[in-house]
């Protein structure tokens, strides 16, 4: 269902006031996304080097990967509460833009990490090596 939903919601946008806002829609899907997927791993580093895991031990990369894959947003939920209560079409248009872009910025995380773990399954890869690939993934879909 979230295509048709995002669809109509694009598809009804005043352009206005999705540029008025374009820096910080960026800024919170961009960097918002970022610190919640390290938030996610590293706590869950924390977690695991308090032996609160149990036999389940995995590599830092692995962990960025699964902290990428829910670092997405609900969109759905959220926009249709905002039409349903007719909220302030700038609160509106800052939410609907950085939940699409909320979605794209994590799927470049979880193909960045996940890619490393396919590559390095013991963990190894630098974090100049990783915040290469993820300059790359950004800026080139390959």
């Amino acid at each position: 269902l979230l295509p048709p939903f995002l669809f109509k919601s694009g598809y009804q946008m005043r352009q206005v006031f999705c540029y008025r806002h374009i820096a910080p829609i960026l800024l919170f899907a961009g960097l918002g996304t970022i610190v919640s997927a390290l938030t996610t791993s590293f706590d869950l580093y924390g977690v695991q080097q308090l032996g609160l895991l149990g036999g389940f031990n995995p590599t830092v990369l692995e962990l960025l990967t699964f902290g990428a894959l829910i670092a997405a947003t609900d969109t759905v939920s959220t926009l249709a509460i905002f039409q349903a209560k007719k909220v302030n079409p700038n609160i509106f248009y800052l939410v609907f833009g950085e939940s699409a872009l909320n979605d794209a910025v994590a799927i470049v995380l979880f193909k960045t990490f996940s890619d490393f773990v396919a590559r390095d399954l013991e963990g190894t890869g630098s974090v100049l090596q990783i915040a290469g690939a993820l300059t790359g993934h950004f800026l080139v879909d390959e």
